[in-house]
């Protein structure tokens, strides 16, 4: 049915991290590739020392290939090339990230919940750059999906869903990750979102280091976006999908952050 192919479809990637993670899947062994190009500028990073002040324009490319291989199994893979005022054109990160659905709504439960695990590479080179905001070489992240839909007859009209995640890299503190965010469809056509993302670092500095970055392991680092996101769907041509994001709240982090994405999911099958 319509509902249950446009049900991943749909749905963006997060903030930080590119991965899919509401808690409603695709179909079994329907594959989800979905390239997208990100636009990253801040003015300044907070807490900034040697030098006080930096700024920064990033462009990102990359791509995520997503599969339910299993019923109630979910696996995706990212990666990701960036471009900034620092470093040239290289790989960002290449993550890999496995969930399974517990219970979902849809089918009468009464929310959609998951459970994941995420491993994602950072090169080092990566990680002396302010732009990349993930801690360490190797990070593992632990996290928590739950949603709740509200639909007519077979079409969902909106959807909200939560995501908690924990993490720590192969050196350095702990981080979380959160997002909310709330989803409106008008007949399959046009899906529109507004969201909060907030990524936070349990690291005992509170000071960024620019001359000297190796990722945000051991720095208290804390961010909150809000943005808003929309996507307009076609029955043989996937789905197409913009989002603006602008960073509220930054603590030791880039701040008055601007991000645009802009990102294309094609379904297919190889069976």
């Amino acid at each position: 049915m319509r509902r249950a192919l446009f049900a991943l479809l749909l749905s963006p990637s997060a903030l930080f991290c590119l991965f899919e993670l509401s808690p409603y899947f695709g179909k079994t062994w329907e594959f989800y590739l979905s390239p997208f190009y990100r636009l990253h500028t801040y003015p300044d990073v907070q807490g900034a020392v040697n030098p006080s002040s930096y700024s920064s324009t990033d462009h990102i490319l990359g791509g995520r290939l997503q599969v339910s291989f299993w019923p109630n199994w979910d696996g995706q893979v990212v990666y990701e090339a960036a471009k900034t005022d620092k470093l040239s054109w290289g790989t960002r990160s290449a993550a890999a990230m496995v969930r399974h659905l517990f219970l979902d709504d849809v089918q009468g439960d009464p929310v959609s919940l998951t459970l994941g695990g995420m491993l994602r590479y950072v090169p080092n080179r990566a990680q002396t750059d302010p732009s990349t905001p993930y801690h360490a070489t190797m990070n593992l992240e632990v996290g928590s999906a739950v949603g709740k839909e509200w639909s007519h007859l077979e079409q969902w009209l909106s959807r909200l869903f939560f995501y908690g995640g924990l993490g720590i890299g192969n050196r350095g503190a702990p981080y979380a990750n959160t997002e909310l965010s709330y989803e409106g469809n008008w007949d399959d056509r046009v899906h529109g979102r507004i969201f909060t993302v907030g990524y936070f670092g349990f690291g005992a500095r509170n000071q960024v280091n620019i001359g000297k970055m190796r990722g945000y392991a051991n720095i208290a680092h804390h961010s909150i976006d809000i943005g808003g996101g929309i996507t307009f769907l076609s029955d043989r041509m996937g789905s197409f999908y913009s989002e603006y994001a602008y960073r509220v709240y930054a603590h030791a982090f880039p701040e008055h952050a601007h991000t645009l994405t802009l990102l294309y999911t094609f379904p297919f099958s190889i069976f």
